[in-house]
């Protein structure tokens, strides 16, 4: 049992250090999207930069969310903003298990 409960920490430990990896390739991702918009001179489309971001993706897809008022009020409070919409992008990416 003691090695099953180490074994399940261990897991849950490198899926959080996966998690915070994907996140700051996802963060890297919003940048270059966000100097596109600013009017940067664009490099790579979005998908390109996904593609880039991600080379170890099984599948990337993309959809558009709409936001409910607890999300918009957490967005607000932590941006310390209103959200410009209530529409926001959103990413799903897939890894093949190892």
């Amino acid at each position: 049992m003691q090695a099953a409960s180490q074994r399940e920490k261990a897991d849950a430990s490198k899926a959080t250090r996966e998690a915070r990896a994907q996140k700051a390739e996802i963060d890297k991702a919003r940048a270059t999207a966000a100097a596109a918009e600013a009017g940067a001179k664009v490099f790579y489309t979005r998908s390109q930069a996904l593609d880039l971001a991600f080379p170890e993706a099984d599948r990337i897809e993309d959809e558009t969310v709409l936001l409910d008022d607890r999300q918009a009020q957490r967005i607000e409070r932590l941006a310390r903003g209103p959200p410009e919409s209530r529409l926001a992008a959103a990413w799903s990416i897939s890894f093949r298990p190892e």
